[in-house]
């Protein structure tokens, strides 16, 4: 569990610490305490990125993006404009779950598009074999 947050809170910019925090927090839930000093969080993040070096290419094109550019185009061709001050880690933390979470909806939303408009999804009267009961954010 503790690797897993680490891995995920590494890809959106978390520091050690507060890594440590939302792990124990969050171990709360399961009824058992996990404790996970930060010196810890620190090397299994600095292992996370030496195994997976382009995660930290990438936050440093994403922190380009923010600082030079202030704006962002997604693999949809949307473009977004941050408001946020470009020299604000918050700002680029919100950049950086920006484009994963973007894009996981967008592909679920075409998943959902081509279902529809698949012609061998329809019965010879026209209803869907598979049909669409629920779509929320990155779920079909």
């Amino acid at each position: 569990m503790a690797a897993k947050q680490v891995q995920h809170g590494s890809n959106y910019g978390l520091m050690p610490a507060k890594m440590s925090q939302l792990i124990l927090k969050r171990s709360y839930k399961g009824g058992n305490l996990v404790w996970v000093e930060p010196k810890e969080c620190k090397t299994l993040q600095a292992y996370y990125f030496s195994r997976y070096f382009g995660v930290t290419l990438w936050q440093d094109w994403v922190k380009g993006r923010v600082q030079n550019d202030r704006k962002m185009t997604l693999a949809s061709g949307h473009v977004h404009h941050f408001l946020g001050r470009p020299m604000d880690n918050n700002t680029f933390r919100q950049a950086l779950a920006l484009e994963p979470q973007h894009n996981t909806t967008w592909i679920t939303n075409l998943a959902g598009l081509n279902l529809w408009k698949d012609k061998h999804n329809r019965k010879p009267n026209g209803d869907l074999h598979i049909q669409l009961l629920l779509q929320f954010h990155d779920a079909l």
